[in-house]
């Protein structure tokens, strides 16, 4: 016997409400205003929406760390046909759509459903306002972009702060025009080999406030300086810089330190840390010997530096900070903010203390 959920006390759908699944309560909310509304009375608060946009199909989670422990809410594909008797209306507050529900198996499957719609953008901008109707506390909007179509499908989604690519090659002028779709970047990871001409001077990536920039590992042939590495650092005018697999050149580190030692430039920086590929060796010789860096005394400044966990690309090893007891410091010129270094075989960060 089926059970009128609609017709439960409220207080008997909020306990109800609580033991299902994120896309449960999703697909919930679909059925009419009135469940809709529902839904709403959770009152879900995560710290982010994630829309995934692939090859094949568009997902949307959510999140409630600053690490990416996501729960899945929606799974939409879009066909070119879907037989009329298959389609299902659905008009909520403004929106007005139709889609096809088709079951999957959870167990194999990261959701137990996929909704297919006919009109792309119509779909997108559908599920953005309907996840804004169900998660009203303004989270974290970001983008999981892993195909150049997707990328400009992705301009469908509005108030983007947050971006990460993962592509196997990007050209310069396709991450300008991104990024002038998205011009309100807090922080961009980009998995990538970047081609191309060099970034504009007054390109909206150098101002981002958290930049990661990994190489991708196939893309690593030669042992030679990562020219794009080289501009990135050259130009950076945001907090933090991640970079990983990248043959970075010792001449662009003394060009960082020796800047913001006069406080010439850089003077936003929080963490710069660079780190080359496997199996690869970074010779130092007399590189930066001219900053006479000094062992910490204990008291200057703190053991443990702390680091923005709202941008998205501090991964997990950052997370709690990182220790700092055995680096060595360096003081900017006319009694200045401090920083601390510490140099591997493979690998340089730099923290500089408020």
């Amino acid at each position: 016997m089926s059970i009128p959920f609609l017709k439960l006390p409220s207080v008997v759908q909020l306990e109800v409400l609580k033991q299902m699944e994120f896309q449960e309560v999703f697909l919930l909310s679909l059925c009419s205003e009135k469940s809709k509304r529902v839904a709403q009375s959770l009152n879900m608060r995560p710290l982010k929406i994630i829309y995934i946009f692939s090859e094949k199909c568009v997902q949307a989670d959510v999140a409630y760390d600053p690490y990416d422990r996501v729960d899945g809410v929606a799974n939409l594909k879009f066909n070119s046909c879907i037989p009329t008797d298959q389609i299902r209306p659905v008009s909520l507050e403004k929106n007005a759509i139709s889609y096809k529900f088709v079951k999957k198996d959870s167990e194999s499957y990261k959701f137990g459903h996929v909704l297919l719609f006919l009109d792309g953008h119509s779909a997108l901008e559908f599920l953005q306002n309907h996840m804004n109707n169900l998660f009203r506390f303004q989270p974290l909007v970001q983008l999981h972009v892993w195909s150049l179509r997707s990328m400009y499908q992705s301009g469908i989604i509005k108030d983007v702060t947050d971006t990460f690519f993962n592509i196997n090659e990007l050209n310069t002028e396709q991450l300008e025009k991104y990024l002038a779709i998205h011009p309100n970047q807090n922080s961009l990871q980009l998995t990538t080999k970047l081609v191309g001409p060099p970034f504009g001077n007054n390109s909206k990536l150098w101002d981002i406030k958290g930049l990661h920039f990994q190489k991708k590992e196939d893309a690593i042939f030669r042992r030679e300086i990562d020219v794009k590495a080289s501009e990135i650092m050259r130009n950076f005018r945001g907090q933090y810089l991640f970079m990983v697999n990248v043959v970075y050149d010792n001449r662009d580190w003394t060009h960082v330190i020796r800047s913001w030692k006069t406080k010439e430039a850089y003077q936003n920086l929080k963490c710069l840390y660079t780190t080359a590929p496997r199996n690869t060796v970074i010779m130092y010789g007399n590189a930066m010997t001219e900053f006479n860096f000094v062992k910490w005394d204990g008291q200057r400044r703190p053991r443990i530096a702390k680091f923005d966990t709202k941008i998205i690309n501090i991964k997990t090893s950052f997370y709690g900070g990182r220790d700092c007891s055995d680096w060595l410091d360096v003081q900017q010129d006319g009694g200045g903010k401090w920083a601390s270094i510490m140099r591997t075989r493979s690998s340089i960060h730099f923290v500089v203390w408020d």
